[in-house]
């Protein structure tokens, strides 16, 4: 009867259970785009990305996770596509140099 899943704690959907969700339609946040939250708040006590705050990390995670869903559902909708294969490609990961400091 569910109509989201929202994965977490690196425990993704077996690969039998993701193809019943994409089938019924349920719509997934996968774990690796809902445990982006955790990598924020890594970068932003090592880099100093907002106050130093429990409040302003807090809501700085929160922000993030908030976007990252919402870019997800709004993709979408707007090409049909299951939002595993979509976060797939949208959070697909680079390599990066660190912020300047």
């Amino acid at each position: 009867k569910a109509r989201l899943v929202c994965e977490a704690a690196n425990i993704p959907t077996k690969k039998e259970g993701d193809a019943i969700l994409k089938e019924r339609g349920i719509h997934v946040v996968p774990d690796f785009t809902a445990n982006l939250g955790a990598i924020r708040f890594f970068y932003v006590m090592q880099f100093g990305i907002v106050e130093p705050t429990p409040e302003a990390i807090l809501q700085d995670t929160m922000d993030l996770c908030r976007k990252n869903a919402k870019m997800l559902f709004e993709e979408s909708v707007r090409t049909g596509h299951y939002e595993r294969d979509i976060a797939k490609e949208i959070f697909k990961p680079t390599v990066q140099d660190p912020p300047e400091m």
